[in-house]
């Protein structure tokens, strides 16, 4: 793996222009819009420790982020990251991402980040295998069902009843109840009632989305470009999505890391170029070659620290997993705003 710097980029422009290109993206490219990284000394997991006393994974960990006896601290912290991601505004690398899409051969994005940076700077995810964007780890645009699955848009309204401390339930459960309450007769049950939870994906959860991206990366197997952007690779599906890229023929000379510390041994071999530094300033200087103009933006930096205390939390208390439903049924989010006001 060979440290490369602006001149290097300048000497060899064409290894960016007119490619199918793979991004793989981490956390270290919203830095700059304010929003902290995870594992830093300034990060959301050394606060979490410092605030709360637990570790950040715990927080993050599907059981606990549902249990009764954890869950009030959970929906409080979900809520400040929730505020400083609306606040966010796009990056020069976001704005630059959604340019380098454009003018590409082939362009997908995979993203670890749930803060939708991608999607403010103007690259909206689809469904199918045309989408240019793939979340790795869900996103905050919605909460959904932990009973049906119905899904809620998460809003400021939302978010303002998690910083209080208050559960969100769900509509189409009291709906679904009410029918069955008028049609009690024929002998239907009422059935437990939901509550709304975050679309992020915890660790230990199952991925709902692991088939789609798996599908996406076999699709990108032509590609013949890959650049990692932002992320230490110590997640374990981030790291064989990444040993995947690195291992294609198509990339080989062309594997190239952005990150402002070294990555784990195992990967010193598997990336061919390795800029040791900024990431807004690593596109600034490829969209110059290239052609692409980015305009640098005012920041608002952001901090974790400073919002509304959260209450201790006793992690040594077993835990409640009575509500860890996965159905995906979906309601219309009009009557699920309505009937939440």
């Amino acid at each position: 793996m060979i440290t490369i710097d602006a001149a290097w980029i300048r000497s060899n422009s064409k290894t960016f222009a007119q490619k199918r290109v793979v991004v793989l993206t981490g956390a270290g490219i919203s830095v700059s819009c304010g929003i902290p990284d995870f594992r830093s000394q300034k990060g959301i997991f050394n606060d979490i420790k410092k605030t709360l006393g637990i570790s950040g994974r715990n927080l993050f960990t599907y059981g606990i982020s549902v249990a009764k006896e954890t869950r009030n601290i959970y929906i409080k912290y979900i809520s400040k990251l929730k505020n400083m991601v609306d606040l966010a505004t796009p990056s020069l690398t976001h704005r630059f991402l959604l340019s380098y899409s454009e003018i590409s051969k082939g362009f997908r994005l995979y993203t670890q980040n749930i803060d939708g940076l991608e999607e403010k700077a103007g690259m909206a995810p689809k469904n199918d295998k045309s989408t240019q964007l793939v979340y790795l780890h869900g996103n905050m645009k919605e909460l959904a069902c932990l009973y049906c699955g119905a899904r809620l848009n998460f809003g400021e309204t939302e978010r303002k009843e998690y910083e209080a401390g208050n559960e969100i339930t769900c509509a189409c459960c009291i709906l679904r109840n009410e029918k069955r309450g008028i049609e009690s007769m024929a002998g239907l049950r009422k059935r437990p009632v939901g509550m709304m939870h975050t679309t992020i994906i915890h660790y230990d959860q199952q991925h709902p989305e692991s088939a789609f991206i798996s599908k996406m990366a076999q699709n990108d197997g032509c590609c013949d470009l890959f650049i990692v952007m932002g992320t230490s690779l110590r997640v374990l599906g981030v790291k064989k999505l990444a040993r995947y890229f690195c291992r294609l023929e198509g990339t080989k000379g062309r594997r190239i890391l952005v990150n402002l510390e070294t990555p784990p041994k195992e990967f010193v071999d598997l990336f061919d170029f390795f800029w040791n530094g900024d990431c807004d300033e690593f596109c600034e200087i490829v969209g110059e070659c290239i052609g692409i103009n980015t305009i640098s933006s005012n920041i608002q930096r952001l901090s974790i620290e400073g919002s509304n205390s959260i209450n201790d939390c006793n992690l040594n208390n077993p835990i409640d997993r009575s509500f860890q439903h996965t159905n995906s049924n979906v309601c219309d989010q009009n009557t699920q705003a309505k009937i939440h006001a």
